[in-house]
């Protein structure tokens, strides 16, 4: 089995088939970077189909909760994964609040869909939590 690279550099989409063992090597479109970028002649952006679609795996910490805690964080993370974007204004102007960005940008359903999965492991979390309190 091959070695996991964590660097996205040497990415080659036709290698991900072999470690998974898929009948067919994956077939990707490509785009380059606009003109201006610093990895336009070096890299190339691949969008897989969506039967080779990937799931994105987070690390560090948990993403933001939107029942509570700072709910700015929520906002800033919420947009910057799921709104297109190539610099800060983009996701909102400078006289906006995230806040507002977030409540009048429309998201794809298959985006809200996903949020309602992120949300699944802190109603697991409530749950235990919540269990181990009554059991007190």
């Amino acid at each position: 089995m091959k070695e996991i690279n964590d660097s996205d550099d040497d990415y080659d989409p036709h290698e991900d088939g072999e470690v998974f063992n898929t009948a067919k090597p994956i077939r990707a479109s490509t785009a380059k970077f606009l003109v201006g970028h610093p990895q336009r002649l070096t890299h190339d952006v691949y969008l897989l189909s969506e039967k080779n679609a990937r799931i994105p795996m987070f690390c560090g910490g948990l993403i933001p909760r939107e029942d509570q805690g700072n709910l700015e964080d929520f906002y800033v993370t919420m947009l910057t994964l799921y709104k297109p974007w190539r610099t800060g204004r983009d996701l909102k102007a400078p006289e906006q609040t995230w806040k507002d960005a977030h409540e009048e940008y429309s998201y794809h359903q298959r985006f809200v869909d996903i949020q309602k999965y992120c949300k699944i492991r802190y109603e697991c979390l409530d749950a235990r939590d919540d269990y181990r309190q009554s059991r007190k």
